[in-house]
C-alpha cells in the first residue's frame, strides 16, 4: 500500500480503488477505533458529505477502518497559503457556517451524549446541561472540512462526534476559532452572526468546553 499521510496516531494509505486505510499505530486503544468506526456511521446518515466508512480490519497486527477516498485540500491550508487574504477568510467562515447548519439540523438517538464526552474529560456539572439529540461534530474547524476538486465540501475526523444541543457545537468551533488568539475575536463574532447565534446563547457550554480544551492540549 501507498502511504498518503502520516498523523499522530495512525498512518494513511491508499487501498481498494476509491478508498483509503487509516492505520493506526501500535498500542493505539481498539475501543477508540471502533468509537471512530460508529462516529463515522452515524455522520454518514448526517444531510452532509462525509467519507463513508466501510470497515474494521487487522494488517500486521495493526488495525485500520477502511474510508471513501476524498481528493481535495482542507480549508486551514488553503488558508495558511493566504493569511492576509480577507476575503478568502471570509469564504472560508462561511463555508464552515453553511456546512455545520447542514449537520445541525439532523437528528439521531443513536451515539453517545455530549454530556457522556464531557465527563470522560472529569467536567463534573454536565448533568447541569440541557440535553439534546442534534448529531453534533465536537471538533469542526477549518481543518476539518476537505474542498474538492468539484468544490464540494467534506466533513472529517470523527473522533468527537456526540449527540447534543446546538449551541453545544456551535460553542465548541467558536472557542476552536477564537482560543488564545484576541485577534480572532471579530471571526468569532462574524461565524456566531452567520450561525444566527448570539454569544448569550453559547454561554452556558464554554465553561466545559475551556475545561475538556485543557486537558486535551496536555
Amino acid at each position: 500500500m501507498k502511504l498518503m499521510a502520516t498523523g499522530n496516531t495512525a498512518e494513511v494509505f491508499e487501498y481498494d480503488e476509491g478508498k483509503v486505510c487509516k492505520l493506526f499505530k501500535d498500542g493505539y486503544p481498539l475501543d477508540s477505533i471502533k468509537r471512530e468506526f460508529e462516529n463515522t456511521l452515524l455522520m454518514n446518515t448526517a444531510s452532509i458529505n462525509t467519507p463513508k466508512a466501510y470497515e474494521i480490519i487487522q494488517l500486521d497486527g495493526r488495525h485500520g477502518i477502511i474510508f471513501e477516498k476524498i481528493t481535495g485540500v482542507d480549508l486551514m491550508s488553503e488558508f495558511l497559503k493566504n493569511p492576509e487574504d480577507k476575503n478568502l477568510a471570509a469564504e472560508i467562515i462561511e463555508n464552515l457556517s453553511k456546512l455545520q447548519k447542514e449537520l445541525l439540523s439532523s437528528e439521531s438517538t443513536d451515539g453517545i451524549s455530549y454530556k457522556d464526552f464531557l465527563r470522560y474529560f472529569g467536567f463534573e456539572k454536565a448533568d447541569q446541561l440541557p440535553d439534546g439529540k442534534n448529531i453534533c461534530h465536537g471538533d469542526l474547524h477549518p481543518g476539518n472540512i476537505i474542498r474538492t476538486p468539484e468544490n464540494k465540501f467534506y466533513l472529517i475526523d470523527f473522533m468527537n462526534v456526540c449527540l447534543g444541543p446546538k449551541e453545544y457545537d456551535v460553542a465548541r468551533t467558536y472557542v476552536l476559532l477564537t482560543e488564545n488568539n484576541p485577534a480572532a475575536k471579530e471571526t468569532g463574532e462574524i461565524y456566531l452572526s452567520l450561525m444566527g447565534m448570539s454569544f448569550v446563547q453559547i454561554e452556558p457550554y464554554l465553561e466545559a468546553i475551556y475545561f475538556c480544551r485543557k486537558k486535551e492540549t496536555l
